[in-house]
């Protein structure tokens, strides 16, 4: 039991400095952190730099609100914030953001099928906005869902060297790829 007693003794500041090295990179990784997210802020890359810095956030979370690292951090989130805003703001215009799931204007769509007949109710889904009410000469582009309701029907040809013709009638639904 006393020797039980001495290893502990001597074992006690090894693992003190352990735990304290432990913490020392913890404090050392969230200072990376911190300069990574202030650069990509500086790039205008605020979304990422926001999840960066929600990552050191989350590793101070057991320090207390008053340490240096953790003031710094939510100072610095706080900021990013307000600039992402004041960017997205800019010029008393909402500034489009690239979103890749968005749907495209109309005005962009190509141009690779005619309506050649259309009848009852068919609606165009995906990609570019979409369109309920279509009219024999539209043009609709590859990326389309068509989708026809009961008692509808279609017929569209492709603008290829060779023409394909594509009709379908009742309720049905296929994808122009």
């Amino acid at each position: 039991m006393r020797l039980l007693g001495y290893f502990i003794l001597l074992l006690y500041p090894f693992l003190f400095i352990l735990l304290a090295n432990n913490q020392s990179r913890l404090y050392l990784e969230v200072e990376q952190l911190l300069v990574e997210g202030k650069e990509l802020a500086d790039n205008e890359q605020f979304s990422e730099s926001l999840k960066v810095l929600n990552r050191a956030l989350g590793l101070l979370k057991q320090t207390p609100r008053s340490h240096p690292l953790r003031v710094e951090s939510e100072k610095l989130m706080r900021v990013t914030k307000g600039r992402f805003l004041v960017a997205r703001y800019r010029g008393g215009e909402i500034q489009n953001f690239t979103d890749p799931n968005a749907l495209r204007p109309l005005s962009e769509e190509s141009r690779e099928f005619t309506v050649h007949q259309v009848f009852g109710k068919v609606l165009t889904r995906k990609v570019w906005e979409p369109r309920d009410e279509i009219r024999v000469g539209e043009v609709l582009g590859l990326g389309r869902r068509v989708t026809t309701l009961p008692k509808g029907g279609i017929e569209l040809v492709s603008s290829l060297i060779s023409p394909i013709t594509l009709r379908t009638v009742q309720a049905s639904s296929f994808d122009l790829i």
